[in-house]
């Protein structure tokens, strides 16, 4: 199956600027950096202290 875009001129001007198709959605992820993790971004206190090391903000972190 072939994909092409298709512009249509905006308004009732006679064309002097076309739309473009909208952008498929991970490259406007990427584009925009969204990240989507699935999950809540939380850590609980008996995590924290067998691990030594709050998950949470290394994620935050890695992310800023």
């Amino acid at each position: 199956m072939d994909i092409r875009s298709v512009s249509a001129p905006y308004g009732d001007s006679g064309g002097a600027s076309f739309r473009t198709p909208p952008p498929d959605l991970p490259s406007l992820l990427l584009k925009e950096r969204i990240v989507y993790l699935g999950l809540p971004l939380f850590s609980d206190d008996d995590a924290k202290r067998q691990m030594g090391v709050d998950v949470t903000e290394l994620i935050i972190a890695q992310l800023l």
